[in-house]
C-alpha cells in the first residue's frame, strides 16, 4: 500500500511538471546553463523536481514502469 501510496505521488509530480513544462519554452528553464551542442531546443530537468523530498520516482513509458533512483552518491540509476 506504502508503494502504490508513493507511485501515485510521484505520478502526479511528475504530471503536474509535464503540464507545467509544456507551456513554458525551453529557453525559460530556470536551472538552465548552457545548451548542449545540437540541442538548444532539448527541456532541461532538474531530478529533484521529479523526486521531490524522496531518493526515487516511477516514470511510464509505453505502460512500462520505469525506477530512477538517486544513489547515496547521488547518481542516477533507471532500470526497468
Amino acid at each position: 500500500m506504502e508503494d502504490q501510496r508513493r507511485t501515485l505521488s510521484a505520478v502526479s509530480r511528475l504530471s503536474t511538471w509535464i503540464a507545467a513544462m509544456s507551456s513554458v519554452p525551453p529557453s525559460d528553464i530556470s536551472g538552465k546553463t548552457a545548451p548542449l551542442p545540437g540541442q538548444s531546443d532539448v527541456p532541461i530537468v532538474d531530478v529533484r523536481q521529479l523526486v521531490g523530498a524522496g531518493r526515487e520516482v516511477i516514470l511510464m513509458h509505453l505502460g512500462e514502469a520505469y525506477r530512477l533512483r538517486v544513489t547515496a552518491r547521488d547518481r542516477l540509476i533507471l532500470t526497468k
